[in-house]
């Protein structure tokens, strides 16, 4: 489902009705992450994922969050 919000405010309301979220959006994985929401992040690659590939300092740090990396 593809989601807009008039901000963050309606956004963390919309987040908080859902029982887990799968998305490539980093705003939704952190917002996810600050209301501990179980969450499936997806991003390309490991290759071609932002800062030189260095997933482990970038990750989401919230245990509810699982990353899946496609290549």
């Amino acid at each position: 489902m593809l989601v807009f919000t008039a901000g963050v405010f309606e956004a963390a309301a919309l987040a908080q009705q859902a029982s887990v979220l799968l998305t490539p959006d980093t705003f939704w994985v952190h917002l996810a992450c600050a209301l501990h929401i179980p969450t499936v992040a997806v991003y390309r690659g490991k290759e071609e994922f932002p800062y030189k590939g260095n997933i482990a300092i970038w990750r989401p740090l919230e245990a509810s969050v699982k990353m899946v990396l496609c290549e």
